[in-house]
């Protein structure tokens, strides 16, 4: 029988809800059965999972989802601490058993994970559509540059500027690792990458930087002494940063000569 004969049988329906939760450097993917599931070579481990459903409400921000997982799932271990700083994709998709016709159900982005009793969570997560309805940032003259350092925008490359370092104390909001002492401030409003014992890829903004020390925006949580971190400057978003800290001045995108008077004041 095909997906939608037994979909729509009344005796011969066996649904199986898989869930699928993607970053840009991993994938966690779990199924409501028992037994795991396997899909195009992709395994979903079976667990006892379930949702609330797809609504149509006719406004997007109503029509979220929310997935519930065991506690002891390796994608919600990752906020018993801080939460990843990764945008994090879910995809609902229903399969009827035994079959690999698999349409996608749901579609969206996590928003945030809460403990439900001892032993399990629930994942609420935001509809795709719901970003459709948002304001748009709009570019407007100004002196600073506006774009975000590294962006399509800025075009500097952040793989020419990262430096490689091994955490070698820490408090709650502050690393010391030897190879940061390139210039007191250098890192300053950068960040830093570093890989979970998970494999995910993690990031954190930095406040400050002094010697060997950066003071993280936040907190130092999941970051271990040994711990290899790769980090970025910051920028300052002048033209004499962008010039002498990262040689990109043509691509900067402030107006630093900009007028302090406006052409729609009258005449003075």
């Amino acid at each position: 029988m095909s997906f939608a004969q037994k979909e729509t049988s009344n005796y011969s329906a066996e649904p199986i809800s898989l869930y699928e939760f993607t970053t840009e450097s991993k994938t966690w993917r779990y199924c409501s059965d028992i037994d795991d599931y396997t899909l195009d070579g992709n395994v979903y481990i079976g667990v006892p999972a379930s949702d609330s459903g797809m609504s149509q409400s006719g406004e997007a921000e109503g029509d979220g989802i929310t997935i519930t997982l065991p506690r002891s799932a390796e994608f919600a271990t990752l906020f018993q601490g801080t939460a990843p700083a990764a945008e994090i994709w879910a995809t609902v998709r229903r399969v009827q058993h035994g079959e690999q016709d698999a349409p996608v159900h749901w579609i969206g982005t996590v928003s945030g994970v809460k403990d439900v009793g001892a032993s399990k969570v629930e994942i609420t997560c935001n509809i795709l559509t719901a970003s459709f309805n948002r304001l748009g940032l709009r570019l407007t003259w100004g002196r600073q540059c506006p774009h975000a350092l590294y962006d399509r925008n800025c075009r500097v490359n952040k793989a020419a500027f990262g430096v490689a370092v091994q955490v070698q104390s820490l408090t709650g909001v502050s690393i010391t690792a030897p190879g940061l002492n390139v210039g007191n401030g250098y890192f300053t409003n950068g960040f830093f990458e570093w890989q979970l014992e998970s494999g995910l890829m993690d990031r954190r903004p930095i406040e400050s930087h002094t010697g060997n020390t950066i003071v993280v925006l936040g907190t130092a949580d999941g970051v271990r002494v040994g711990d290899w971190l790769m980090v970025y400057p910051g920028c300052a978003r002048t033209t004499a940063v962008c010039d002498t800290k990262f040689n990109n001045l043509p691509n900067y995108g402030g107006i630093p000569h900009l007028p302090g008077k406006s052409p729609f004041d009258g005449l003075k």
